[in-house]
């Protein structure tokens, strides 16, 4: 019966610290989440005549954040020599890159149609739009 009872009393525990964390520290929402509601405030905007709002701070924050993490990551990787599956690695960083900068640029209000080129020209063109409008990482 004693072995039970401190069984139960783990297992409650462990589920109450898996809830505080998850309260703590939530997910950052979805990526289609988080274009939608871009999508309904836009259209909302426009239906009302008003102009679109800034982006929430700590939202751009958060995006830069993630970019400089990723910015480091390639470095690391472009420097590194003797990690496995190298260049795999660092085709996906530089896709999540990438993606983290159109999401920026629709952000900032950069035309991210109206950049030239793919890979390196194009995140150059789309790091100088963001630079030009404050935006550091």
């Amino acid at each position: 019966m004693g072995i039970v009872m401190i069984a139960s009393a783990t297992l409650l525990l462990f589920v109450a610290a898996i809830v505080f964390v998850r309260y703590v520290f939530p997910d950052p929402p979805p990526r289609w989440q988080v274009w939608l509601s871009e999508r309904k405030r836009r259209l909302l905007s426009k239906r009302h005549g008003r102009s679109v709002d800034d982006p929430d701070p700590f939202v751009v924050l958060q995006l830069q954040n993630r970019l400089t993490a990723l910015s480091g990551q390639i470095r690391y990787l472009e420097d590194a020599r003797n990690v496995s599956a190298r260049a795999h690695r660092l085709s996906a960083a530089q896709a999540a890159y990438d993606d983290l900068l159109d999401e920026a640029c629709r952000m900032a209000g950069v035309d991210v149609a109206a950049a030239p080129g793919e890979g390196q020209e194009r995140r150059w063109t789309e790091e100088q739009a963001l630079a030009e409008r404050g935006w550091s990482w």
